[in-house]
């Protein structure tokens, strides 16, 4: 038996069972969703007994997938928050740049680009020490 399959189904269960807690104690409290109780009313010909068994059945789904449309909602607000950050913009337009360049033709292999970034750092040191170095000599 697997036991990746056996925990998971474990899983589902407990949560099947709490959805089940919820609608218990809504029911204990008096707390009904009109529209479901309405929908379990007209599927079951007015049957209340039969009604009440099939709310519970859709109240379960409404549960599930009113949990199911806040965990995207957070989702799209992290992705959103993320997007609004400074280091990803910075990212994003360093991303457009690349693909524009690639589009140019331009090479775009990372040890190129540190070939030229190297080659840029030694000359600015170099023109560094020679202003150092010509500024100690004509003292």
């Amino acid at each position: 038996m697997n036991m990746n399959s056996n925990q998971s189904t474990a899983k589902e269960r407990l949560i099947e069972e709490q959805l089940y807690k919820q609608i218990s104690d809504e029911k204990k409290n008096g707390y009904r969703r009109d529209g479901l109780w309405i929908k379990a009313l007209s599927e079951s010909n007015n049957d209340e007994y039969k009604a009440e068994s099939l709310y519970v059945k859709l109240r379960y789904q409404s549960i599930i997938d009113e949990n199911t449309v806040e965990a995207e909602a957070r989702a799209e607000k992290v992705r959103i928050e993320a997007e609004a950050r400074p280091e990803n913009k910075w990212i994003e337009a360093m991303a457009r740049a690349d693909k524009e360049n690639s589009k140019k033709g331009w090479r775009k292999e990372p040890v190129f680009g540190m070939l030229l970034f190297s080659i840029f750092s030694l000359f600015a040191v170099f023109i560094v020490i020679y202003h150092v170095f010509i500024g100690f000599v004509s003292i």
